[in-house]
């Protein structure tokens, strides 16, 4: 079998399994499929995203010093030569936005913020984890809603936009929202973003329980107030 197409075989397992909340069966693939692109994709940066996705099956387990370790494991991206698809440097701040996610899954927003590298005009990063997004997170996570709010509302629904209003991660992302508008004192709106999530895990009752646990901890917020 070709080995490229074995890695790709195996990094689609893994995403399946993750979003089901089979953790260990992803582990398994997302470990083949980067022990097998660390040999196909050795002179190509975009390799980073196959520790970046595997720390992100560990963070959703809270096995978040293993998460870390990957992370710390990722090559040198600037010294990274040889064939490569686009600018290497586009690749750089993958680890510092997965490093920020794994702070926001631990509960430390500030160490969260703190890695989040600096806007700029041009910003493409990986939709679930841009930088806004989890800025957004970090700043209402540590009781600046009114800050945090604005750029959690824009790319939460950006992204239902551009995938679909009932993947997991739309769901989980929204049940976030949802907290910080609670926080901010509007209820109604964090209402609505927990019946939104609420649906999408309705549709889609099979996924992981990680995705679920921010719809669980807003409607305990909306029982208390």
């Amino acid at each position: 079998e070709d080995p490229t197409t074995r890695a790709w075989i195996d990094e689609v397992l893994g995403w399946s399994a993750m979003h089901r909340g089979e953790h260990e069966e992803a582990d398994r693939h997302l470990r083949a499929a980067l022990e097998l692109e660390k040999v196909i994709w050795a002179n190509n940066p975009a390799v980073v995203f196959r520790y970046t996705f595997l720390a992100r099956n560990l963070s959703m387990r809270r096995r978040f010093a293993e998460a870390e370790a990957v992370l710390d494991s990722i090559p040198n991206i600037d010294r990274v030569h040889g064939q490569t698809m686009g600018d290497p440097t586009a690749y750089a701040k993958e680890p510092s936005l997965a490093r920020a996610m794994v702070k926001l899954d631990r509960g430390e927003p500030a160490a969260a913020l703190a890695l989040l590298p600096p806007d700029q005009a041009d910003i493409d990063d990986f939709p679930f984890e841009h930088r806004h997004l989890l800025r957004g997170a970090a700043l209402c996570a540590l009781g600046r809603a009114s800050e945090g709010l604005p750029l959690m509302e824009t790319y939460a629904e950006m992204f239902a936009d551009e995938s679909f209003p009932s993947h997991p991660r739309v769901a989980y992302w929204r049940a976030v929202t949802g907290s910080c508008a609670l926080a901010a004192g509007d209820r109604p709106r964090a209402k609505q973003l927990a019946e939104q999530a609420r649906q999408a895990f309705t549709r889609q009752p099979g996924v992981s329980p990680y995705y679920k646990a921010a719809l669980l901890t807003l409607e305990e917020r909306l029982k208390r107030t």
